[in-house]
């Protein structure tokens, strides 16, 4: 059983994304999966492979109902922006409340292996202790540092089968933290490789729509990311603005999910320097962009990589970021991307990956990289090894 928080039948503007597409993969490969999603609704969904989704209310609120998962009508509402103190304690509460549904359901689908998605918390740990005959995973995407960081992830993870990192990086970070070696692994997140290159045609149009004069580059960068957050938008755009006021051979684009815009952003803008919050058909415009701009303000977290990098990468499109952990494990400076030390060198990265004269080279390079070890068919083969390891 997958559990977490917001999984829909649909793909969204998130990193369920990669469930959603990794589940008729595992289901190809014997896994039989239903999963349990803790949303601001109630009821059974199933997503277009057969999945079926048992959805769970959450059972308190304790910052306001207006910033959970919900569904409206057709759209997504995502707006879990509160304390991780905050969150952890409504969704344990919520498992409590809910124990003898979650039991009954485990008993009915006669569950063997409970996967966690997100890190739920110490609500994990007290699912363990309830439903002892049941091995217990879960898939941690980063690591964010210091004590009080240390102390949750003990409290959320210790005691659990095992813990799935998305990078070696991380790993490693979750075993200084105290998690045992021996129930930590590594299983990287992916993306499906496009069989063909994005098509000329489609990205002369995208271009046109986004008025990028013959010549100049596409310079996309996008709030789709985890990790990013304002002060990585707001030193983006500044790099950004100046870097256009002197190269007018770059064209900047800024895409925010719709439910993360503000008006007010549209004020960052300048010349050949735009900001969308319902930016028509991402993908084609990440397939189209000359370059993905993705800067982080904050070295010391450890990030996955994310999904919308690999998806970049996958179409050929380079990734220009920022030093951080973990970041080195899919970039390889001026061969599969380009990597900077801090934002104050941003310029200069971005002059390094405009002016190469390697860039058809750094293409394939990237597509090469997600094709050798961001498959997510070799994902799904790992999941389904190590459920069935912990169940021989």
């Amino acid at each position: 059983m997958l559990v977490g928080v917001g999984f829909f039948p649909h793909t969204v503007a998130g990193d369920k994304n990669f469930w959603i597409r990794m589940s008729p993969l595992l289901q190809e490969r014997g896994a039989r999966l239903i999963a349990l999603s803790i949303n601001d609704r109630t009821g059974v969904s199933e997503t277009p492979s057969g999945l079926k989704i048992i959805n769970l209310k959450r059972s308190f609120h304790l910052g306001g109902s207006d910033r959970f998962f919900a569904i409206r009508g057709d759209a997504v509402d995502y707006k879990h922006k509160h304390h991780r103190a905050r969150d952890s304690m409504e969704l344990l509460l919520t498992t409590v409340r809910n124990l003898r549904t979650i039991k009954e359901i485990v008993k009915s689908e006669k569950i063997d292996i409970i996967h966690f998605m997100d890190n739920m918390g110490p609500a994990m740990r007290f699912l363990k202790s309830r439903i002892p005959e049941v091995k217990f995973t879960n898939s941690q995407i980063r690591y964010n540092g210091g004590r009080m960081y240390e102390n949750y992830i003990r409290a959320s993870m210790l005691g659990l089968d095992t813990t799935v990192a998305y990078s070696e990086s991380c790993r490693q970070q979750l075993m200084e933290a105290g998690l045992p070696k021996d129930r930590v692994t590594v299983i990287r997140w992916g993306v499906m490789p496009p069989d063909a290159e994005p098509d000329p045609a489609a990205a002369k149009a995208v271009r046109d729509r986004l008025g990028v004069v013959t010549g100049a580059n596409l310079i996309l960068w996008s709030g789709f990311i985890l990790h990013i957050q304002r002060p990585e938008f707001e030193a983006a755009i500044s790099s950004a603005r100046k870097i256009a006021a002197e190269r007018p051979d770059c064209h900047f684009v800024f895409s925010f999910k719709p439910l993360c815009f503000s008006a007010e952003f549209k004020e960052f803008e300048a010349e050949r320097v735009q900001v969308y919050g319902d930016l028509q058909d991402f993908q084609t415009v990440l397939a189209s962009a000359d370059f993905f701009y993705s800067p982080s303000c904050r070295p010391d977290v450890s990030i996955a990589p994310p999904l919308t990098w690999l998806e970049a990468m996958s179409y050929g499109t380079p990734v220009i970021t920022t030093q951080a952990s973990g970041v080195e494990e899919v970039i390889e400076h001026g061969s599969a991307g380009y990597l900077t030390d801090s934002m104050e060198t941003i310029p200069q990265a971005i002059d390094a990956a405009v002016d190469a004269p390697n860039r058809a080279e750094v293409r394939r390079n990237c597509r090469a990289v997600v094709q050798e070890k961001f498959d997510i068919r070799n994902s799904a083969e790992q999941y389904v090894s190590l459920w069935k390891s912990l169940l021989d």
